[in-house]
């Protein structure tokens, strides 16, 4: 997985630092209070190559067992 520094801007083009935006919730510190930010979160982790955040938060019906980043 890749890390990102908390002074870095977050992935999700917020425009807040990934300390203050996805970091809390790829912690499990927060949960994602509208859709936006679901899908804004997963978009970080993705990048970020985060598979432990991107499957807890799948459809468990259409969950895959891993994820290929290739």
């Amino acid at each position: 997985m890749t890390s990102s520094s908390d002074s870095d801007s977050c992935l999700c083009g917020s425009g807040l630092d990934y300390s203050q935006c996805c970091s809390l919730l790829h912690s499990g510190e927060k949960q994602a209070s509208t859709a936006e930010a679901l899908m804004r979160s997963r978009f970080t982790a993705y990048a970020m190559q985060n598979g432990a955040y991107l499957l807890q938060t799948w459809e468990a019906s259409t969950r895959p067992e891993t994820i290929d980043f290739s």
